[in-house]
């Protein structure tokens, strides 16, 4: 399966246009440039997956699968997915490998109610611990409004309309 990259601005394009909230999707992509190990154990379990012929899989196994490996195998006990990025994850392997598009149900995207974050859809609704550093907040306008470095590559979202 090949597979087509993307720039982090096109990912964030395509998450909005799917409908996430900018704010939340940022928040999401640095994250997942912080925790780039996190990437590519879905990426290689996906794969892994698809080889076998199958054509419809859960993203939450995935996940499982990724704690399994570090937190048992690798012996990590501080290791967090968090269960909020689930959904980001599948729709960035669908989007890096078109022709896996279905490979994972996904549904829309849910918008803010009130004021009350509902994040997003995803396989499981998570109330616990969350891994999202505190100077990283949703609705943080500052986040949303500036230049960010992660690792070595400064990432640049504009606010646009929200």
């Amino acid at each position: 399966m090949e597979k087509v990259k993307l720039s982090l601005q096109k990912l964030r394009d395509r998450f909005i246009a799917d409908g996430a909230d900018p704010i939340e999707t940022d928040i999401f992509l640095a994250q997942a440039q912080e925790r780039l190990e996190i990437w590519k154990y879905f990426e290689k379990y996906a794969l892994q997956v698809w080889g076998t012929g199958r054509r419809r899989y859960g993203a939450q196994t995935i996940c499982h699968q990724i704690r399994w490996h570090v937190e048992i195998e690798c012996n990590n006990e501080e290791f967090i997915i968090n269960n909020n990025w689930i959904a980001y994850y599948a729709r960035m392997f669908m989007y890096c490998y078109p022709e896996a598009v279905g490979f994972f149900e996904i549904r829309t995207f849910k918008e803010k109610n009130n004021g009350n974050d509902t994040r997003i859809d995803r396989e499981v609704q998570y109330r616990g611990a969350n891994s999202i550093p505190p100077n990283l907040q949703p609705g943080d306008e500052a986040w949303a409004s500036t230049n960010h470095k992660v690792g070595e590559q400064e990432l640049l979202f504009p606010t646009g309309n929200r």
